[in-house]
């Protein structure tokens, strides 16, 4: 019995195109996360952004109940360096982006392809804070 070319090639045209079908759904990891997040009078908080193969922008969202809040976006990688720049004061140029003693923050930063990202959350002043965060890509 002879079987024609379509029914033989079936199987392997469904089978190259779920292959495609994956591949493709697999390369836009989609971040969002939303939390309610509270800290006491000078306390730290992080959140780590796992890497994808791609340059990443992330934006996050935050409203503070209470103390005015800073927030630091940076390369996880280089949370040392940035916590001593935080603790004395200084500048870093490991800081990817920041916004300081605010109670809303906005703020939009690129985390290189291949890296870990870390927001960092930390009460301004001597007091408490009730954060809802939103982060997106």
């Amino acid at each position: 019995m002879k079987t024609s070319l379509m029914v033989r090639a079936f199987p392997v045209l469904l089978v190259g195109m779920v292959t495609i079908a994956v591949l493709f759904s697999g390369c836009s990891t989609r971040l969002a996360d939303q939390r309610v997040m509270e800290l006491g009078p000078g306390e730290i908080n992080s959140v780590v952004i796992d890497p994808v193969s791609h340059d990443q922008a992330v934006t996050v969202m935050a409203k503070s109940e209470g103390s005015p809040i800073n927030v630091h976006i940076f390369r996880f990688a280089d949370e040392e360096t940035v916590e001593r720049a935080i603790t004395l004061g200084i500048d870093s140029d490991k800081i990817i982006a920041r916004q300081l003693d605010s109670n809303e923050i906005s703020l939009t930063a690129t985390i290189p392809a291949g890296q870990e990202g870390a927001i960092r959350f930390a009460t301004a002043k001597p007091s408490s804070a009730k954060i809802k965060i939103s982060i997106s890509n």
